[in-house]
């Protein structure tokens, strides 16, 4: 690390030193482009030293919504939706994993690799999140309020905690499809 708690280029930032470094002035205040990829990867090493936690909780929210949903409505294909959802985050955690092993210095083509693969990633969960309004009665206009909110919730959760732009655009972009298609679907 050099002056002012900022990393030499390249340099990943540790979890411990991520609060001290204004990324943000760094996004606006350092002209390039490459100022502005490697802000982009402070932000995201800020979120991704949460992994565990963020995936580990998302997978218990999944598994929790999916199973009160199956107990309202005795369809079974939402154990299927839970299995998929909750190895869908399975998935980002072996990615997660692979990266933290070997992680890409920021503002590098392997670094902008990852971030294109873990937005895919984000977009596959935020598709299969969205979709479980699909596996719900047409007729049960209370149950699909709800899961349209729980989707945004899941929308904004993802958002907040991206780090990334590419990695928001992915999350509420796949949740809103796929709830605005199963509600048309569903009228």
């Amino acid at each position: 690390m050099r002056g002012q708690g900022r990393p030499a280029p390249g340099q990943t930032m540790s979890a411990s030193t991520h609060n001290s470094i204004p990324v943000l002035a760094l996004l606006e205040a350092t002209p390039g482009s490459g100022a502005r990829l490697r802000a982009e990867g402070e932000l995201f090493q800020t979120s991704f030293v949460r992994w565990r936690v963020a995936l580990g909780a998302a997978a218990s929210l999944s598994l929790l919504v999916g199973l009160i949903f199956y107990f309202l409505t005795h369809n079974t294909a939402l154990l299927a939706w839970i299995a998929l959802q909750v190895s869908a985050y399975g998935v980002q955690a072996v990615a997660c994993l692979h990266y933290e092993r070997s992680p890409p210095g920021i503002a590098t083509s392997r670094f902008s690799q990852w971030i294109t693969v873990w937005s895919m990633l984000t977009g596959i969960t935020g598709l299969i999140s969205g979709s479980l309004l699909w596996f719900l009665p047409a007729d049960n206009q209370g149950l699909l309020l709800s899961a349209t909110v729980l989707s945004a919730t899941f929308a904004i959760g993802e958002v907040s905690a991206a780090g990334h732009a590419r990695l928001a655009i992915a999350a509420v972009v796949s949740q809103a499809l796929m709830a605005c298609l199963a509600l048309a679907f569903h009228a």
